[in-house]
């Protein structure tokens, strides 16, 4: 993260470069492998962080008191630690939003490795209770998909092992990245993600949720880590589709959920990994097209039921993309059933060189994605 320092840190709390996801090109395996450890990974945080929790084994924590524009002690965040790493199996607090069902683990960092299995501290600024702005970042597509939701009144809980934070909605606004988040002068509490809140690509607008401390208590001990127990679809690639990098690098758009599912299941990792499956599946159709691989396509499709390749796109290259891939999955209940993608793309060679919009739908057959239909239209 890149910190743009004009005050110091006790007037100013610089942010704000929380990555967007991209997935694209390269990058596909990397972020194919990057979400099946995240599912684990956060699930195990959450579940640990209970374990912590005295109001779980019984034991209460000594109750505080808060006055208006008071900041917390040092003492009562005893629980709270700033050095605890990643690869550490114990979250240093998890995040309890009731209007969103919402329950997320929390780190301390705001890095890739960090953010790529819960929600991170910006450790520039305070932990949440202790006196000032406290930021908090995640992924707008997982995490923080639906805080636009929020209004003022709103309650935020940050729980350690020890406390319980409850922090009132204030306000919520559009920022652009870079932009300095002044230090309150009371306990302050600054939800961030990437803008727009469906985007898979790289933004420069963040999206803030500012909340005021109101009040202190024990922590629940309310498991709520079913949120990460959801299936996801897999890829099967054919041999020669193994390596999709070889193409030109995917843009992506945003990204779409239909179908009644239950918001914990919106809000989780489940929707992202889907659509970085959904996207795997359309660079080897799309391999399998330039390379007029028939047998490829049809182990990519329904059993019985190959997808034809289009004619535009038998043998062609493409050599730039005119509109981002923007995924459209269908789910419900949270299971994923089916799914879309479009795109606009200029091709060079193959028989019919030019500007095409590519359509491409999927479902999920026995836990894996399976091509259905890929079409090349003149635009």
């Amino acid at each position: 993260m890149v910190v743009t320092r004009r005050e110091p840190w006790r007037r100013v709390v610089a942010v704000l470069s929380v990555g967007c996801l991209v997935v694209a090109g390269i990058l596909l395996f990397h972020v194919s492998t990057f979400y099946r450890h995240s599912r684990s990974a956060s699930r195990r945080l959450l579940q640990n962080q209970l374990a912590l929790s005295p109001a779980a084994s019984g034991q209460l924590a000594p109750k505080a008191s808060l006055a208006s524009g008071t900041a917390i002690s040092d003492s009562s965040l005893a629980c709270v630690s700033s050095r605890s790493p990643v690869s550490s199996s114990r979250a240093d607090g998890r995040l309890l939003i009731p209007k969103l069902s919402l329950t997320a683990p929390v780190v301390q960092g705001d890095g890739s490795a960090q953010l790529a299995v819960a929600v991170g501290h910006i450790p520039a600024s305070p932990w949440p209770g202790r006196s000032g702005s406290a930021v908090l970042a995640a992924h707008n597509v997982s995490w923080f998909s639906h805080i636009d939701q929020l209004s003022a009144g709103d309650k935020i809980y940050f729980e350690t092992a020890c406390r319980r934070y409850v922090f009132d909605v204030t306000s919520a606004r559009v920022v652009s990245e870079g932009s300095p988040l002044h230090n309150s002068n009371r306990p302050t509490l600054v939800l961030e993600t990437c803008y727009p809140l469906n985007a898979l690509w790289f933004t420069s607008r963040r999206y803030l949720v500012t909340a005021q401390l109101s009040g202190v208590s024990n922590p629940t001990g309310v498991d709520s880590t079913s949120t990460q127990n959801y299936p996801t679809p897999a890829v099967s690639l054919p041999p020669s589709e193994s390596q999709p990098s070889s193409l030109t690098p995917v843009p992506l758009g945003g990204l779409v959920v239909l179908g009644t599912n239950p918001a914990p299941w919106l809000q989780s990792l489940s929707p992202l990994r889907a659509s970085s499956t959904l996207v795997t599946l359309y660079e080897a159709a799309m391999a399998a097209a330039a390379n007029q691989d028939t047998s490829a396509m049809a182990e990519l499709s329904l059993p019985g039921r190959p997808v034809a390749i289009p004619e535009p796109l038998a043998g062609a290259t493409v050599t730039h993309y005119l509109h981002g891939l923007s995924p459209t999955i269908t789910a419900n209940s949270a299971s994923v059933t089916s799914a879309s993608t479009f795109s606009r793309i200029q091709l060079q060679g193959g028989p019919m060189p030019g500007t095409y919009g590519v359509t491409m739908s999927a479902v999920v057959s026995n836990g894996e994605w399976k091509l259905t239909a890929l079409t090349a239209t003149p635009n």
